[in-house]
């Protein structure tokens, strides 16, 4: 699987699954180079060992790590190796009365606002419409053959939910909202595990707990599902030095910022 989209005026980002696509995005580069495109950025599919041809072709390469489950062994293997705690939370919350359901887009914009105001909480200051435009445009284009939206409910209130994505033998968590105030109950556990389970009950081999690497706090949520960690690359190249240390100076401006 690959794609590109746009991100501004300058900068291209691609994701590629094999070295004949990155020699293709490479020519495609080398025509572009006359100060249209500075500044391409490549994302290599996980299971994709071997980052030597991305240094060997003028990248700036920074391994990455993201969390996989085998669902090959079905359902039953899947939950036996989840963490035994996990397990307990997850049947605890359904016996307290939280269900869960399929989603829509209002369900979508929910999850939305929640994340919207959990980086207000943190002290992060997000646009009000964050991701508004970008989210209608993907549930309209993949919404509901490749996307799944799943929502955890308790006493008819939405208290946590999750988007998977699917795609040929996989699917993947994508977005789901922060752990909730809620005293004794783990919505946001069951919403995964069904998640989990819709998925290995639907044939895919693998789900994905995607993952940047950004926040290390995720990693203790992820781990609980007993994945595999599975390295990926993110590369970088620019067409100029100039534009190398222009985005590292903004780089540095926006960190202190945030402290």
């Amino acid at each position: 699987m690959s794609y590109a989209t746009i991100r501004s005026d300058t900068m291209i980002e691609l994701r590629i699954a094999s070295k004949s696509e990155l020699k293709n995005w490479n020519e495609l580069v080398a025509k572009s180079d006359n100060g249209t495109i500075f500044h391409s950025w490549v994302k290599i599919t996980p299971y994709i060992l071997d980052s030597r041809p991305l240094r060997w072709n003028g990248y700036d390469v920074v391994p990455l790590y993201t969390y996989f489950i085998n669902l090959t062994g079905g359902v039953e293997s899947v939950w036996k190796n989840l963490n035994r705690k996990l397990r307990v939370s997850i049947e605890k919350t359904r016996k307290e009365g939280v269900v869960i359901e399929d989603g829509d887009f209002e369900d979508l914009e929910f999850l939305r606002l929640s994340l919207y105001e959990r980086f207000l909480e943190q002290g992060l200051k997000p646009k009000k419409d964050y991701y508004k435009r970008y989210l209608e445009e993907i549930y309209k284009a993949f919404y509901p053959s490749n996307m799944k939206i799943i929502v955890a409910k308790y006493n008819g209130e939405r208290v946590g939910g999750l988007v998977v994505l699917f795609y040929k033998n996989w699917s993947a968590l994508w977005i789901g909202i922060p752990k909730t105030d809620l005293k004794g109950i783990y919505p946001n556990d069951l919403a995964q595990w069904e998640a989990i389970k819709w998925a290995c009950q639907n044939g895919y081999k693998y789900y994905e707990e995607m993952d940047a690497g950004d926040d290390p706090r995720l990693r203790h949520f992820k781990a609980k599902f007993n994945p595999d960690l599975v390295p990926w690359y993110s590369a970088t190249k620019y067409s100029s030095v100039i534009y190398r240390l222009a985005e590292r100076a903004f780089n540095f401006i926006r960190r202190k910022g945030r402290t």
